[in-house]
């Protein structure tokens, strides 16, 4: 409330009620998810991808937590069973970015150790292990999403529900492009149609945008 000017006060002539709040952050919600594409939330899903024989999967969302996956519905990793199932040489982690899971090297033994102990070296989809292959389905099931929310987001938040109880966002969410009256007259720029409707927002939010991110 503080941040946003309104009055806690019916009568204070900046008074807003708590519904009118809620109506308030839910479009500017939906406006910044919509911009974004991303939920600011933890949720349970589930992501299909495909390998590149590298040691990073891609994902097309922030991962927070993972709990299963599947190599072409052959299951390799279940951190939900007690106790856990991996029948991965390598236990796969979270990217540094959060938009990948990584392949954790650290305790992985080397093929020559299989082959001198007389063990045959293990091995997924005729791949060394090391790597997430190429053109194989990976379905990764996880927890999703951002466990807080950025600071930027928070912000970019407050503008679009000023923005919701502005006089002139009727005509912005009208399209209207010229509004004039006897003695005052405005034209809103195309921009004001692209993104949040909001330029500082839109700013905010820019490194937010998954088109504009680097996700491994």
């Amino acid at each position: 409330m503080q941040d946003l000017n309104f009055g806690s006060d019916p009568s204070d002539p900046n008074y807003k009620s708590y519904q009118e709040i809620q109506s308030a952050e839910r479009y500017a919600r939906k406006i910044i998810e919509g911009y974004t594409g991303q939920e600011f939330y933890l949720y349970q899903d589930v992501e299909v991808v495909y390998g590149s024989d590298s040691d990073v999967l891609v994902l097309p969302y922030k991962i927070n937590k993972i709990n299963k996956i599947y190599s072409n519905d052959i299951l390799l990793i279940d951190n939900q069973s007690v106790p856990a199932v991996n029948n991965w040489i390598f236990n796969p982690i979270i990217s540094e970015t959060g938009f990948g899971v990584r392949i954790n090297k650290t305790n992985s033994i080397d093929n020559a150790v299989y082959t001198a102990n007389g063990f045959v070296p293990p091995s997924i989809n005729d791949s060394d292990g090391s790597l997430f292959g190429k053109n194989i389905r990976y379905t990764i099931h996880g927890e999703f999403g951002w466990d807080r929310v950025p600071v930027e987001v928070s912000q970019a938040c407050i503008e679009l529900m000023k923005d919701y109880f502005s006089k002139d966002s009727v005509w912005r969410n009208k399209y209207a492009k010229n509004v004039q009256a006897f003695d005052w007259k405005f034209e809103y720029s195309s921009s004001a149609y692209a993104g949040t409707g909001n330029a500082y927002a839109d700013q905010l939010l820019s490194s937010y945008v998954l088109s504009n991110m680097v996700v491994i």
